[in-house]
Order: C-alpha cells, then sequence, then structure tokens
C-alpha cells in the first residue's frame, strides 16, 4: 500500500481549502516553484479515469500493477479508495490520456490558467470512492466531487520527493516514503535515538513558534556529540519547516530531561541502534 501524497516537487500554497469563495469546497491551490508551468508526478500508479471536465479537470484513482483500483493509506489514519481531480492544464508540455495508467514518477498533469485562474497552478482536490465527475452544490454555489475530503488532512509529503516553500500557517503531514509501513507493535520497535551530530541542539518544553520561529520554553542544551532517548514522532512539518521529535535526554549530571528538538537533518542525525 502507498500514502497518498502531494506530486508536486515544491510544495507552495496558494489558497486553502473552504476558505473563500472560489474554495468553498475541499479545494486547495498549489502553485509550484514559481510563476512558470511545473508538473505533477504520479507518487504511485495512477489510472486516469475520466476527463477533461470544467477548466480541464482530469480524474484519476491509484491502481496496483495489474491496473485493478487500490486503496491509499491517508494521513488521517485510514485507508481508503480515493479519487483524486486536478484542475486548470492547458496542456502544453504533458497532454493527459483518459485510460492511461501512469506509473510512479511519471509527470501526469501540469499547472496552469485554463478557466477563471489569474496565474498557473493546480487546483487539487480529494474525494473518497472512485469519481469521474462533479456536481453543482446550490448551497455553495459550486462544483465538488462526492464524498469530498479535505486534502490537508488526507494527503502526505513525500520529505523524499517535496521540499515546502510555502505551506500557508498549515501544519502538514509527513512521510519519509510513499510506502505505508504499518506501525510495528511496541515491544518489537528497536530504540531510536537523536544525536546532535554537527551542532549543540536545545531542547523545548513545548512546540510553541511565533513568526515561523520556536520560542518554547528551553529545558536543557545538547552538547555536540551527545544522544538522546526519541520517545514519539511527530510525522509532520512545524510551522518553522521541520519536523520535531520528542526525545528523553539524560544530562551530564544526570537530570533526565524531556522534551522536544528541532529535526534539522542537516546538522543532526537519527538514527537505531
Amino acid at each position: 500500500m502507498i500514502n497518498l501524497c502531494y506530486g508536486m516537487k515544491v510544495i507552495n500554497i496558494s489558497q486553502l481549502p473552504y476558505s473563500s469563495f472560489s474554495h468553498p469546497n475541499g479545494a486547495m491551490d498549489l502553485c509550484g516553484s514559481d510563476n512558470g508551468i511545473d508538473f505533477w508526478f504520479a507518487q504511485g500508479d495512477w489510472k486516469c479515469l475520466a476527463g477533461p471536465w470544467g477548466n480541464g479537470t482530469y480524474f484519476f484513482t491509484h491502481v496496483d500493477a495489474n491496473g485493478r483500483y487500490e486503496k491509499v493509506h491517508c494521513a488521517d489514519g485510514k485507508d481508503r479508495y480515493v479519487t483524486i481531480a486536478l484542475t486548470h492544464s492547458e496542456e502544453r508540455y504533458v497532454n493527459t490520456v483518459v485510460g492511461k495508467i501512469y506509473r510512479n514518477g511519471q509527470s501526469m498533469y501540469e499547472e496552469g490558467k485554463k478557466g477563471f485562474a489569474t496565474g498557473n497552478h493546480i487546483h487539487y482536490e480529494v474525494a473518497e470512492g472512485i469519481q469521474t465527475t462533479k456536481t453543482y452544490d446550490s448551497t455553495k454555489k459550486v462544483y465538488r466531487m462526492s464524498g469530498e475530503l479535505n486534502p490537508l488532512k488526507v494527503t502526505y509529503v513525500n520529505r523524499a520527493f517535496s521540499t515546502i516553500k510555502y505551506s500557508h500557517g498549515q501544519v502538514l503531514p509527513a512521510v519519509n516514503s510513499i510506502t505505508y509501513y504499518p506501525p510495528k507493535e511496541e515491544e518489537d520497535t528497536e530504540p531510536m535515538y537523536f544525536y546532535a551530530d554537527k551542532m549543540p541542539c536545545r531542547i523545548r518544553a513545548k512546540l510553541e513558534f511565533k513568526d515561523g520561529k520556536p520560542v518554547g520554553k528551553i529545558l536543557a542544551t545538547m552538547p555536540k556529540g551527545s544522544k538522546a532517548l526519541i520517545t514519539h514522532l511527530t510525522n509532520r512539518f512545524e510551522k518553522d519547516g521541520y519536523e520535531w521529535f520528542q526525545v528523553k535526554y539524560e544530562t551530564p549530571t544526570g537530570e533526565i530531561v524531556e522534551g522536544y528538538v528541532q529535526g534539522d537533518l542537516q546538522a543532526y542525525l537519527v538514527k537505531r541502534v
């Protein structure tokens, strides 16, 4: 099984779901790295079910190696059959083909401004089940898929593929791979340690941020070369753009400190013993 992941190499959220006149439904806008044309790459194998619908919309669902519909693991912890709808492509570089299976890593859609869009982006929606169209919601005055899901809640950032440029103030769930690994039983897990590999590291009491910077109370500072036991993985990026780990650290004087450390893996190291 795979994790449901964003297909863009740069995550740059320009509009949130349920946030405005044009997005009263579960749709979000992703505008990539710049004003040019960025692409949506298949994270796993995805079949194009239908399209083009209004404003260049195509519908996709995940399939196995034989083309059979397959569930994905969503960031809210549930396994589902899902359909993603991507909108606004003008098909300048990628001609999306109905019925085609896009294998992992292939470009299957591109940014555009077809319809009423004012700049290049991809309008991204997710729904439960197999969908090939949208219906008009007269209350919200918008077209939407049946079984609509909030993309922010069900989609992961794949750290091995994507980077975050702008999260619009949202904490985005993240994973290290598109492959879903079910959690092991507690007694089967090996200890995982956080190493202050290249520089000292501050341990904070809480995950508190102001203007994108950590401001939680500092409980202790791990010297360079020291290690702490990781007791919990948050599996998401916080407002400073990093994943944080909950740790238990024994100071040089023997005091036990429990708190949070910033997962800047250019300065620090995480590994099992």
